[in-house]
């Protein structure tokens, strides 16, 4: 064994001895510590597997205890037999090399017990806190409790105490010469490379190292030098980038002020262009003055659009005798749509002027023309358009739009489905043979609503729609009142249900009575 030691001890002389470089003498004896502290940590690792081991032991040999009572005790329980639990506890703590065993009530007081000085008591806290502590909870609500001797537990902790120590002492005894060797060997051009560092972090590039004796230290010593100069050089290329850099970036904000002050500009002028749309577009829809004129019926309308300008279209016309009034919607809104509102509003006035009263040929010739004005805007837009024409209590009604809603005199309500009586305007060239004509009499009473799908569609928060149900339940429910008075209760209910929610649609109402 002597003739082994001396000769490893002459292996690691000599391979200590040869001419390596310096830092690779420092890292041999570095691995050298690191191998004893791999061996103290994997010792620890041990003592400490054996010490779980043993407690895991105890803790198996108590649950097969605990099973082997919990047979017994249950059936004893039951048969109120506290003297043979005591028995039976004595022998089984004297056989499994048990401190104690105790039998304890939902309230953790002790019923049975080897120390017969704990019955009637609390059990302590401390004594559930031992590792060698087990217990089991039977069906009854009582519970069994066992304490193992741990002695060869404590007598492992102790080992592994000292093991741990000597191993700890060892370690401090060998390392401290090699470590102290070491890093003053590293440290020292490392720091002195790390303070020309924070130079160069802070703009000095003129610095100067000297060489050590690490061949390495030596490589990263001339790397960091080249970095300097290349630094330097960059740092003055960076100044004038960012001098070029500056005056490109003045000149395009001047540019970006200049389009700001342009786009403000166009927002003034395109706002004063709506704003004058808007008002065209509420001076063109029928007075009241207008409405009252109109002999046996009693009219009110009302138009909110969802934007400054909407594409909402409603008209009450009374020319030689003759009633005429539309409806319609056009797709979307905004300046664009309220152009084509107001070429239908024209449109409708013109062919009445001329006496057109068929309603296939008004409807057509309407359409042609808004038709070609579409083309010639260059726009995907179209309305759906219901006109009715009224005579002595009859309606005569063509053109397709949404349904529309009759509340008779004694609260009966009728809904009429427009769909098949025309075609939306503006999206085909020719149209006449989709339009039809219907009509139906009214009686002193009868109410009559028109509405654009901004009220039907209309969502609140939750994104459930108003709907032609409700409409009708609140035209039912006010029926026998004036239509100004209808119409009221209708826009208030709507704009309740909406609450918070945007407003995505124009909202047109028209409610018209016979008298």
């Amino acid at each position: 064994m002597e003739k082994s030691n001396s000769g490893m001890s002459f292996l690691i002389n000599n391979m200590i001895n040869k001419k390596l470089p310096h830092l690779h003498q420092r890292i041999f004896w570095l691995v050298i510590s690191a191998v004893i502290i791999a061996v103290v940590v994997l010792s620890s690792f041990y003592l400490v597997a054996v010490y779980t081991a043993l407690r895991g032991h105890i803790k198996d040999n108590n649950q097969l205890v605990l099973a082997y009572l919990t047979a017994n005790v249950a059936l004893y329980i039951e048969e109120e037999n506290y003297p043979m639990i005591v028995d039976l506890f004595d022998g089984v703590a004297k056989t499994s090399d048990l401190t104690n065993i105790w039998l304890l009530n939902a309230d953790n007081r002790v019923i049975v017990s080897v120390d017969e000085t704990m019955t009637d008591l609390p059990l302590p806290e401390e004594i559930e806190k031992e590792s060698a502590f087990s217990s089991l909870e039977l069906d009854s609500g009582y519970r069994i409790a066992i304490l193992a001797h741990d002695n060869v537990i404590y007598q492992v902790g102790n080992v592994l105490l000292l093991g741990i120590i000597i191993a700890f002492a060892s370690l401090f005894l060998l390392l401290p010469i090699w470590i102290n060797r070491l890093t003053h060997s590293l440290t020292d051009p490392i720091h002195k490379a790390s303070r020309a560092a924070v130079q160069m972090a802070y703009g000095n590039f003129d610095i100067h190292l000297k060489h050590s004796s690490i061949r390495e230290i030596d490589i990263f010593v001339e790397s960091l030098m080249n970095m300097s100069l290349q630094l330097r050089e960059l740092t003055n290329n960076l100044e004038n980038k960012v001098n070029e850099r500056t005056t490109q970036l003045a000149l395009a904000n001047q540019e970006i002020l200049t389009l700001n002050n342009k786009l403000q500009t166009e927002n003034v002028r395109m706002s004063a262009e709506l704003d004058v749309t808007r008002r065209l577009q509420m001076m063109l829809l029928p007075t009241e003055a207008e409405l009252q004129r109109i002999p046996n019926l009693d009219i009110a309308g009302f138009m909110e659009p969802a934007s400054e300008v909407g594409g909402d279209y409603y008209d009450v016309l009374y020319h030689h005798g003759r009633v005429k009034i539309g409806i319609g919607d056009v797709t979307g809104h905004g300046l664009e749509s309220s152009v084509l509102m107001l070429m239908v509003q024209t449109a409708v006035h013109t062919l009445l002027t001329n006496e057109e009263k068929d309603p296939v040929k008004f409807l057509n010739t309407l359409n042609r023309t808004i038709y070609h004005n579409v083309q010639r805007m260059n726009s995907d837009k179209n309305l759906t358009l219901l006109l009715l024409d009224y005579e002595d209590g009859w309606l005569w009604l063509s053109g397709q739009h949404e349904e529309i809603l009759i509340v008779r005199h004694d609260g009966q309500t009728e809904v009429i489905d427009t769909m098949d009586l025309g075609f939306p305007i503006g999206l085909e060239k020719e149209i006449s043979h989709y339009i039809a004509q219907v009509r139906f009499k009214l009686d002193a009473g009868d109410v009559v609503v028109l509405y654009t799908d901004g009220i039907t569609e209309a969502e609140n928060l939750s994104h459930e729609h108003y709907g032609l149900e409700r409409l009708t339940s609140v035209v039912r429910q006010y029926h026998h009142r004036t239509p100004k008075e209808i119409r009221q209760e209708v826009i208030t209910d709507v704009h309740a249900y909406i609450g918070q929610q945007k407003v995505f649609d124009d909202i047109t109402l028209l409610v018209i009575k016979q008298q």
